[in-house]
Formats: C-alpha cells, structure tokens, sequence
C-alpha cells in the first residue's frame, strides 16, 4: 500500500499531505478550545496520539523514498529533521501551569492590613511571598498557596540536585508573571510554598530569585536580600561528578550568572524559543544548548553509528551537520578521544579542530591558548568532549572570562542553568584559579571595550576582587592531572537514564 501511494505521488505532493494532516489535527484541537472554556486532559492526550500517528507515518514516507532514490538530497535530510523535531515537539513537550495547593478568601472581602504568615519572605509588598514549611499553612484570609516541588523537578548525574535549568526556569518566571497579573487573584496574597527538603528549598528559592531578576528586572544581590537570613541556611549546589564536592556553587553565584547574562542577551524572556530548548537537550535530539548563543554550543560527542555498545540512540556527524548549518556552526572543536572521521564534518563545510585533554582533567595553558585562537577567529563554534559537560565548560568559561569578565563562580553558575552537569570536579576550583589570568589576556579585547559599561552595571570588578579562592582537594588535584577515567561514560547513563522514561526514541 505504502509503495503505491509513493508510486503515485510527488514529494512534494507528499510534503503537502503531511502538512495537510497536521495542520487538520491543529484545526480540530483550536475548534475545540475555542467552543470550550476548557478542554479535558483526554482530549489533549487523544490529539496528540492523532498528531503523532499522522506524523509518523510520513516519515516512514521519507525514509522509505530515501531508501529507494538512495538520494543524499540537502532538503530531504533537512524536511525528515524538521519533521522529526515537530513530532518531538509535541511528543515531549509538558505544559506546566501554577496549580494552588489551596486558597482561602475572607467572605467579608479583602483585608489589606492582613500580616503576612510568620517565616515567611515578602518578594512584592503585601502580595507576593514564599515560604518552606512540614506543609502549606492554612487559616489564612485571602491567601494563594502553590507549589512547584514535584513539577519542575532537576534530573541529577548523582549527588546534584540544581539549580533548575533554563527551560524550568523560563516556565516558572512567566508563569508566576500571568498569575500575578490575573484579576481572578487580585484579593489574594501568594505564597509560593515550598517543602523542607534542603534540595527543594534551594531550587524553589532560586526560581523566586530568578524571578526578581527577570520579570521584575531587579539585581541578584538586591533578590537575594530577602533569603539572607531565612534559616536555616540554603543548602549550596555541587557538581555531578562521583565522589565528595568541596566547592560550593551558591544560590547567588547562579543568580548573578544570570543577570550578567541577561545584561549581555544572552536570555531574553520575551524571545526565548522554549520548545526548542527542550528538544534540543534531549539526547535523541543531539543533547546539546548554546551556552553563548550565536558564539558557542555544547553538546554531546558524536559517534560513528546511530547506536553505542549498549543500544542507546546517538547522533553521527552528519545528524549534526543540518542543526549547525541551521545555527551558523563554522567550526566543531573535540576535545575527547577520537570516536568519529573529522572529515565528516569537514566534507560538509564544517571546519574540525582538536584539542585532547584527558576526561575530567583541566587543560594545560597551551591548550586554552589554541581554544581561545581557534574561536577568535571563527563565528560560531560547537565544542564537545565525550559527554559535553566538563572540558566542554571548562574551555567556554575560558574565553568567557577573558573576553567579558564574567566571574568564574558566575559563570559556573550561568552554565549549569543552561546545561546542567556543567563544569566537574577540579575544573571548579581550576577556573578560579585562572580568572586573574585569563582577564589579563583580555586586557585589548575588542568585547570587553564593547561591553565594559554593561560589566560595570552588574559591578563585575568588585566581584572579581571580591572572590574567595579556596584550596584544590587531594582527591581534585589527583583528577586534575590524572583524570577520572569513565566519568563521561557515567554521566551520560545517568543522563539517558533520567530522559529514558519521558522517551521512547533512546532505546530503539
């Protein structure tokens, strides 16, 4: 049946088809929302297995002609990823809603003059507030009460539990930002509760301070006041290496992160592109966010075949070669053994460079020296070690730093809020370590000259002076120069074993 149908028709005729089909499920579901104030889980949940039928279809259609024509065409390994990301899209795409725990408002009308719950945090004067407790309080007029604890939720490599990543991130701030401009909840005070469970207060009290930061266009420090002296203490966040973390990645390290990188353009709430964010990280998507959009990528490291050792889903070179060329890739630099032919990049018109260094190590000075010539000269450059998290970071953070000034526990923090995972072991301290110096080189950017006045908005030379730069650990400065074999082989499982459950396509 399939043979005759692609006898008989055109690709492009094809392409309409699927276009066709697609967009007649979309109708149907906007019809529907429209006649209805609300439309059922079932329905969502049923449209979607029409949309992903219809979809999936075709692209057995594509695949099957490309079989057949044996064509390498450009457009139809671009149209087949484009289709792929569309059904992935929707596949894996969690609409996430502030859902109130319970609310309770005074029949006699609103009581401006209410006090606030005791050990609470006021965000916005007599309306906005978060507080961790056994459970959300009650007996209190006029309240809203939400909590986000089991919705966002981080995926750790082991040990890590945060900070929450962008896409997280992006859904919280925008969503608290419609909550509060709802006139249904104009009488209410809101509370944003949160367990007390150290992770989860750490996480929840990030996302309020990334809300100031974002929405309310405030600075780190100035967000962080109010949770100064809640107690106890917030617990730091740590690497996701194996093993004991001494370096500490505090709540405002992550927050000042993201507000120098706001200041830069580097996120902006009102442009971000969620949907993209979130296929994009997906392993069996390429597993990969730009950390500096329009200059750097990190991503996972290629593979010879669509499959390792153990059956798990992995993109080859010339999967990528689509998504750079989209992006404006003019260079991939590896940073990890050997695992693919660089002239499959290259034949493609994709420059390959290599810098080796061993997994979980930090580089030599000669080697930061080749990252920073190699990408000072190109546009945009995709960097990837094995699993695209620690050498990965630790070079990107070395540019960074020389061009921008960007503190290094900032930029630890920036870093695991745009890909999580980022920056292991001795690569922490070593970035410290290496500020001054990497600053110094920097002295006649061109960047720099460009962007000092936005520094000095965020005060990036005091908190340069101000850093605390705490001793390397034996067990770091055994890493640092012998490696740790087969960490990147672990936080990869763990990785895939976290996404696995959301994802059929790892495991085919």
């Amino acid at each position: 049946m399939m043979k005759s149908v692609l006898q008989t028709h055109s690709l492009r005729q094809i392409v309409g088809q699927l276009l066709d089909n697609c967009y007649e499920v979309l109708r149907a579901f906007l019809e529907q929302a429209i006649q209805h104030d609300e439309v059922s889980q079932e329905n969502i949940i049923q449209i979607n297995k029409d949309l992903m039928g219809a979809i999936s279809f075709y692209i057995s259609n594509y695949e099957f002609i490309q079989e057949q024509t044996h064509s390498n065409s450009k457009f139809l390994r671009n149209l087949l990823f484009e289709v792929k990301h569309y059904r992935n899209n929707w596949a894996h795409s969690k609409d996430f809603t502030i859902r109130e725990v319970h609310s309770e408002l005074n029949k006699n009308g609103p009581n401006q003059n209410q006090a606030p719950i005791t050990g609470s945090v006021e965000i916005i004067k007599d309306k906005l507030y978060w507080i961790s407790d056994r459970q959300a309080p009650r007996n209190q007029p006029n309240a809203f009460y939400f909590c986000i604890d089991q919705d966002l939720v981080y995926e750790p490599f082991f040990a890590d539990f945060g900070p929450l990543n962008l896409g997280h991130t992006y859904r919280f701030v925008t969503e608290l930002e419609k909550l509060l401009g709802d006139k249904t909840y104009q009488q209410y005070a809101i509370y944003h509760y949160t367990s007390l469970d150290s992770a989860k207060r750490a996480n929840a009290a990030y996302l309020m301070g990334a809300f100031q930061v974002i929405i309310l266009k405030m600075s780190a420090d100035d967000a962080w006041k109010p949770f100064q002296s809640v107690k106890p203490a917030f617990q730091d966040f740590r690497d996701a290496s194996y093993g004991q973390c001494t370096y500490k990645c505090t709540i405002l390290h992550c927050l000042r992160g993201l507000e120098y990188a706001i200041k830069l353009k580097w996120f902006d709430v009102r442009k971000f592109n969620l949907r993209d964010y979130e296929f994009y990280e997906r392993v069996e998507n390429g597993d990969l966010n730009w950390i500096v959009p329009n200059k750097f990528i990190a991503f996972s490291g290629p593979s010879a075949t669509q499959k390792d050792a153990d059956g798990n889903r992995t993109f080859t070179p010339e999967e990528y070669v689509p998504i750079f060329k989209q992006f404006g890739v003019t260079c991939v630099v590896r940073l990890n053994k050997k695992a693919y032919e660089e002239q499959r990049f290259i034949k493609n018109g994709i420059k390959h460079e290599e810098i080796y260094f061993l997994d979980g190590s930090v580089p030599g000075d000669d080697k930061i020296l080749r990252f920073l010539e190699i990408a000072e000269k190109e546009n945009v450059v995709a960097v990837h070690c094995k699993a695209g998290l620690g050498r990965t970071g630790t070079l990107i953070a070395a540019y960074v730093m020389k061009h921008y000034r960007f503190p290094a526990p900032d930029f630890i923090g920036w870093i695991r809020i745009c890909r999580p995972g980022s920056i292991l072991g001795p690569q922490q301290i070593f970035l410290l370590q290496k500020q001054n110096w990497l600053i110094s080189l920097g002295k006649d950017s061109p960047i720099w000259n460009q962007v000092k006045q936005i520094a000095a908005e965020v005060n990036i030379e005091k908190r340069l002076k101000d850093l605390q730069l705490g001793p390397m650990s034996e067990a770091d400065r055994n890493k640092a120069e012998k490696g740790d074999q087969d960490q990147a082989q672990t936080l990869n499982k763990a990785k895939i074993m976290n996404q696995t459950s959301n994802s059929p396509g790892l495991k085919k």
